[in-house]
């Protein structure tokens, strides 16, 4: 007997989304991902009113920062603008830790700001071909940057003494010169976005590799393009740890349990319609630099989506 294959709707609007990414559009008209997002809602939505916005964190107190122009823009859970800080160069990402200091990347350090009116301190440049790109702090305060220019990670102490870094050559990941995501899980384990191989790797932090999540697929659970995961945050809260991860091209924000299965999707292409139209077209891995979106957790389970098409941060519950 012959099995047949059946198409369920899960699929199919996963193709047509895939599909419509593909030819510049955002998604089908008159499909929906509602079925695999069962009861997230977007609660809060943020104009930054910035010309550029690049990175996202959340702190403990779950005020959201945002890496914008040349400044970190602060706003309340509920998106009231609370302050800014300019550090009068272009800033690209950025992360906080449970003392309440903030880290940010420029292009080639990490400056460290002791909240909205604490002190800004440089710490020392990584190097000339460097790329900064992501952020992530250790529950011990270990600060982990990615480099999409030298395509490593590089560990620091909380005071900035250099550790370390993760993989010795550039042909240990494939990152694109734009996303190059970095996340630190509250087992101390570094988890790096590999968009090139569609998949997140798994390293100690002292640089040994101990697993790898993810797969190259059009379906839900996977990651599909040639450029994929482009986010990747930590997710520890009342609920549950895991992650939440972001795509582009077809345009996704999903939740992944603390080994890395899949658990929900957060937000599909018709959420995302300007950030599709703005990748359109640019793929292969040289290209990969337009769209894009960032993402982080708060402390109640929410999921906090950086749109860097519309400049807008939403904030989705279940």
């Amino acid at each position: 007997m012959t099995a047949r294959h059946t198409t369920t709707r899960r699929d199919f609007l996963t193709h047509s989304a895939q599909g419509a990414a593909a030819i510049g559009l955002a998604s089908v008209a008159g499909t929906t991902l509602a079925d695999d997002a069962p009861a997230f809602r977007k609660t809060v939505e943020i104009d930054t009113r910035a010309r550029a916005v690049r990175g996202l964190a959340v702190t403990r107190g779950d005020h959201i920062l945002v890496a914008a122009d040349k400044s970190v823009l602060s706003f309340s859970g509920s998106g009231k603008r609370v302050g800014e800080v300019d550090l009068r160069r272009p800033t690209r990402c950025v992360a906080a830790d449970v003392d309440g200091n903030w880290y940010v990347g420029l292009k080639d350090r990490v400056v460290v700001v002791g909240d909205l009116n604490g002190p800004i301190v440089d710490w020392p440049a990584v190097g000339r071909d460097a790329s900064l790109v992501s952020l992530a702090v250790s529950p011990t305060g270990d600060v982990f940057a990615a480099d999409a220019g030298n395509q490593v990670v590089w560990r620091f102490s909380r005071t900035g003494k250099l550790l370390g870094r993760i993989a010795r050559d550039k042909s240990a990941f494939k990152s694109t010169r734009a996303f190059f995501p970095v996340s630190v899980s509250s087992d101390e384990l570094v988890h790096v976005g590999d968009p090139g191989r569609r998949q997140v790797a798994v390293y100690t932090a002292e640089g040994k590799r101990v697993n790898a999540w993810g797969e190259a697929s059009r379906k839900v659970g996977g990651f599909a393009g040639c450029c994929n995961p482009v986010a990747l945050a930590s997710k520890s809260d009342e609920k549950a740890s895991g992650f939440v991860t972001a795509e582009r091209g077809q345009v996704r924000v999903k939740q992944y349990d603390a080994k890395g299965r899949f658990v929900a999707l957060v937000a599909g292409p018709e959420h995302f319609e300007d950030n599709a139209k703005a990748s359109a077209g640019d793929e292969g891995q040289a290209g990969c630099a337009t769209g894009g979106l960032d993402v982080a957790a708060d402390s109640r389970g929410g999921v906090v989506v950086l749109d860097r098409a519309t400049r807008r941060v939403s904030v989705w519950r279940v």
